[in-house]
C-alpha cells in the first residue's frame, strides 16, 4: 500500500482522509470502521480537526489505543508487534499549565524507527497493515489478536515481546500478555487471543495448587511424584500446568519415601530468566496414629549367678 492509497501520509491530507463509503476503492485493506477510526485520528495530528470552542482543550488519549508512525523503513502487516522509541513533542508554552493543555488538545503520535521489539520493552499490536511513513493504531491494553511464535513448546500462559521478529510475540512466563485461547499451532506458530495488561507479580506471591492426575502419593519404598497445575492465588489465573516441585527451577524438597498429602497452596516467585520457581508449599508426609500390641520387656535382674552373669524376668505390657 502506498502512501497515496492509505490516505495517512503527512503529505497527502486532502479528500483521502474523508471517511470510507461503500463501495470505496483503494480502501479493501482496512474495514471501513477501523479505517474512519484512524483517518479521523490522523486529522487530529495534523490540524484537520479542531474541537467546540468554548469547550475548553479536548482529551485526546485512548485508554487502550495509541497512534504510532512507521519509521521502520518497511510496510508492516496487521497484528505486527510494534516498540516505541519516540513521540510527537509537546507545543511549546511559556507555562507548565498551559502547555499541558496544548499537550492534551492534540493526539500525540509515538513512533517506531526499528523493524524489532527489544525484549521486556513497552509494545503494542498494530489492529492493521501500516506502510511506511504513515500513521496508524496500536492496541496497547485489553484483548487483542496476535501472533505467537511456539516453536516446539505447550501452549504458553503468558508472552511478551521478543528481539527476533516484530511480527511475533514468544513465550515467557512472565510476560505481560496473559493467553485466553491458542490456535493449533503451524510450523511453530500460531494464532492467539490475548489480554495485555501487566506484567506477571514480583516477589514472592501467594498460589494455589491443584493436582492434576498425574504421579503418585508415594509408600513406604518409593517418593512422591505429585503434580501441580499453578495460579496466581489473587487473580485465579493460571500460571503454569503439570509441574512436579521438586524439578528445577523449584526448589521444593520432598523425603525420599513415605505417602505424601498433596498440597492445595504455596509461594512461588519469578527468577531472573522469567521461569516461575515454587518455594514452599503446604505439602506435608502422612501419619498413622499408633495401635497399641502386645511387647514384652525385660525387668531388671533378679538373680545374680556364680559365674557373675544376670538372669533377668520379663514382662508383657
Amino acid at each position: 500500500m502506498t502512501q497515496q492509497q492509505s490516505g495517512l501520509g503527512a503529505g497527502n491530507l486532502g479528500d483521502a482522509l474523508r471517511d470510507s463509503r461503500p463501495g470505496d476503492p483503494l480502501r479493501q485493506s482496512l474495514s471501513s470502521m477501523w479505517r474512519n477510526y484512524v483517518t479521523q485520528a490522523a486529522k487530529k495530528v495534523n490540524g484537520s480537526s479542531v474541537g467546540m470552542s468554548g469547550q475548553g482543550p479536548s482529551y485526546s488519549f485512548q485508554p487502550s489505543t495509541v497512534l504510532i508512525q512507521n519509521n521502520t523503513g518497511s510496510n508492516l502487516v496487521s497484528l505486527s508487534i510494534v516498540g516505541f522509541d519516540g513521540g510527537t513533542p509537546c507545543p511549546p508554552s511559556s507555562s507548565i499549565s498551559a502547555n499541558a493543555a496544548n499537550f492534551l488538545m492534540q493526539s500525540p503520535v509515538l513512533t517506531m524507527s526499528s523493524a524489532s521489539v527489544t525484549a521486556g520493552n513497552p509494545f503494542g499490536i498494530l489492529v492493521a497493515p501500516l506502510a511506511i511513513n504513515t500513521v496508524g493504531m496500536a492496541i496497547v491494553s485489553g484483548v487483542s489478536a496476535c501472533m505467537i511464535n511456539m516453536g516446539t513448546n505447550a501452549t504458553p500462559v503468558r508472552v511478551d515481546s521478543g528481539t527476533a521478529s516484530s511480527q511475533f510475540l514468544i513465550p515467557n512466563s512472565s510476560g505481560r500478555a496473559e493467553v485466553l485461547w491458542c490456535d493449533t499451532p503451524v510450523s511453530g506458530t500460531a494464532y492467539a487471543v490475548v489480554r495485555l495488561g501487566d506484567p506477571a507479580p514480583t516477589g514472592v506471591f501467594p498460589v494455589t495448587l491443584e493436582t492434576t492426575g498425574g504421579g503418585n502419593p508415594g509408600s513406604a519404598t518409593s517418593q512422591a511424584t505429585i503434580i501441580y497445575n499453578v495460579m496466581n492465588a489473587m487473580t485465579g489465573a493460571m500460571l503454569a500446568t503439570a509441574v512436579s516441585p521438586i524439578a528445577p527451577p523449584n526448589v521444593w524438597q520432598r523425603p525420599s519415601v513415605g505417602y505424601m498429602i498433596a498440597a492445595t497452596a504455596g509461594l512461588a516467585y519469578y527468577n531472573s530468566t522469567g521461569a516461575l520457581v515454587l518455594t514452599w508449599i503446604n505439602e506435608v508426609a502422612d501419619q498413622e496414629a499408633c495401635t497399641n500390641t502386645a511387647t514384652t520387656v525385660l525387668t531388671p535382674p533378679v538373680t545374680s549367678n556364680a559365674d557373675g552373669s544376670l538372669t533377668y524376668g520379663t514382662t508383657t505390657v
